[in-house]
Formats: structure tokens, sequence, C-alpha cells
């Protein structure tokens, strides 16, 4: 969409490859709920620490 954009004609031609690309992005996407659905994920927290002074300044939530 945006290369169709900033092309001004409104279309974009795909390469195969870049076929290739979607198909696996909408496996992934598929293999993603898939793994939802059978509580495959698990949640982690991850602090972040000031190397100053080794303050908490933050938390990441991790799914692996």
């Amino acid at each position: 969409m945006n290369e169709a954009k900033r092309s001004g004609g409104g279309f974009v031609a795909c390469a195969p490859d870049q076929s290739r690309s979607l198909s696996e992005q909408l496996i992934l996407a598929g293999d993603i709920r898939d793994a939802i659905d059978h509580h495959e994920f698990t949640l982690h927290y991850q602090l972040k620490v000031a190397m100053k002074d080794g303050r908490v300044i933050g938390v990441e939530a991790l799914v692996r």
C-alpha cells in the first residue's frame, strides 16, 4: 500500500518473491493463532535497570 501511494499511480506490481513473503506471513499469523489457542505462550517480565546506579527504571513484558 505504501509503495503504491509513493508511486502516485495507485497500484504497484508485486514480484513473485514478494508474494512468497506474504504467504509466509499468513502462515506465521496462523501459527501464532494456533499457539495462542493451545496456550503455548508464556509471559515473562524483565526489569530495565539503570547502568549508572542499578535503579529499576521500568519493566518489559516478553511473550515467549
